[in-house]
């Protein structure tokens, strides 16, 4: 087992769900912080669970030799399964797209007051490149990994030690119900973009073991950066904004909160155009169109995205999706689980 393959695969997997709600911290503000200090159990729950989601994917793809959902979910589950769940997903996917195109207005506008036109040209302008030159599969993929990794570490740490200096804030009002629900939910929302992202990774590495690990140390480097924000949000935080730790170096930290804007836009890009790139495909396979005449398609009806706004996108793909993900997980795994007793079962008796 290669220590490094297994990084590396970690790092695509937990950076498939570091979006901008992620990072921003308005994911953890929502799924966690909300129940107070449940909250760190419902991040242990949740990196737990994504970890082990991680870990099966891997063993499915390398028992059935397919490295992509859409195959795994016909041969575990079958045709109207698997048509049911890429259905779904291409509307996750859509709506993700949707929510950075959004979001990348929102954090433009934080500093510049360009057109929304003109913002929205930028962004569809670099989807392009990013597929054309299928930038997915390159190295500079694993660089910005590192950046949005490291440097959403270094401003949660950079925000901590400001905060340690001041006067310890007291605590806010803590809810106690239903924080299980909520980091399961969190776990089926971002289970649609990781089991394509992981699945993928299984193809490039160099065994068995090391994709299974790198599932694992995904759902660890999720538990470690979850808790930290968290642990911010409880001790230091009691609004509600779109992107709270913007919000908290809103006053006096004007350098590092254009750091951490870079970042976001970082974040935003690669999470956009990954979900944009998986779209892309499906849709081509399912359509038979060309890849570029499928791009331009997207990119016209994603207009739609503009007026609508990041927090009603917000509100909308949570909830929708956190179920809906959570069923087709919970069905597929089950299914899996079974089907690989019975494989066992019937080799022991041979």
């Amino acid at each position: 087992m290669s220590k490094k393959s297994a990084i590396k695969i970690g790092m695509i997997y937990a950076c498939s769900v570091i979006g901008v709600g992620f990072a921003s911290g308005n994911e953890v503000l929502n799924f966690f912080s909300a129940y107070g200090f449940n909250g760190f159990a419902g991040i242990l729950v949740s990196s737990f669970v994504f970890s082990v989601f991680g870990y099966m994917i891997v063993d499915i793809s390398f028992k059935t030799g397919l490295y992509n959902m859409s195959k795994c979910y016909r041969y575990i589950c079958g045709p109207a399964f698997s048509s049911f769940a890429n259905i779904v997903g291409i509307c996750f996917y859509f709506s993700l797209f949707f929510l950075m195109l959004s979001a990348w207005s929102t954090v433009l506008d934080e500093y510049f007051k360009l057109p929304v036109l003109f913002e929205y040209s930028i962004f569809i302008i670099l989807f392009f490149l990013y597929n054309i030159f299928d930038l997915q599969r390159k190295s500079i993929s694993s660089f910005i990994r590192v950046i949005i990794l490291a440097g959403t570490a270094m401003v949660l740490s950079y925000i901590v030690f400001m905060r340690l200096i001041d006067v310890f804030s007291t605590f806010g009002v803590i809810k106690y119900n239903l924080w299980y629900v909520s980091a399961l939910m969190y776990v089926g929302y971002n289970s649609f973009v990781s089991s394509e992202l992981i699945c993928k990774a299984c193809e490039t590495a160099d065994s068995k073991q090391s994709a299974q690990a790198g599932g694992i140390i995904g759902g660890c480097f999720l538990f470690i950066l979850s808790f930290f924000f968290n642990l911010i949000f409880i001790l230091w935080y009691n609004k509600n904004h779109n992107f709270p730790l913007l919000d908290m170096l809103e006053q006096g930290h004007s350098s590092v909160k254009l750091i951490f804007t870079i970042i976001l836009s970082v974040c935003i890009l690669y999470s956009g155009f990954n979900s944009g790139a998986i779209m892309v495909e499906k849709i081509s396979v399912i359509m038979k169109t060309n890849k570029i005449l499928t791009l331009v398609c997207i990119s016209l009806v994603s207009l739609v995205a503009v007026p609508v706004g990041f927090t009603r996108l917000i509100n909308f793909i949570y909830p929708f999706f956190g179920i809906t993900g959570l069923i087709i997980l919970i069905l597929f795994l089950t299914t899996a689980l079974i089907k690989n007793l019975k494989i066992t079962k019937n080799s022991n008796e041979l």
